[in-house]
């Protein structure tokens, strides 16, 4: 009787041990596939990070450039402006020479 009740007892210990063993090998590979999904996570934010930075030293570019553009077209502005400026008081002077000559004559 007291062999019955160790067999049992050895065998209920055994079953509760490979229950135990199923559940950390399932376990484990739980944590493996978090982990592969965590380093997959990991690597698409790094590679998030490095569009960010690109962007926005391209965004940096882009606005040192418009800066650039846009003073030059303001530039072009004010020497358009000038030019008319200049052909305004030329057209004026001219227009005064004319009425000088009819006013002679």
């Amino acid at each position: 009787m007291n062999y019955k009740r160790l067999t049992m007892t050895l065998t209920e210990k055994v079953t509760v041990l490979e229950t135990n063993l199923a559940r950390l090998q399932e376990d484990k590979a739980r944590l493996e596939r978090l982990q592969s999904q965590l380093d997959e996570m990991c690597v698409e934010r790094d590679k998030a990070d490095l569009d960010v930075k690109h962007y926005k030293e391209e965004n940096e570019r882009l606005r040192a450039h418009y800066e650039v553009l846009k003073e030059h077209e303001l530039n072009l502005i004010k020497d358009y402006e000038g030019k008319i400026e200049r052909e305004h008081v030329r057209q004026e002077q001219r227009l005064q020479e004319i009425q000088e000559e009819i006013r002679q004559t």
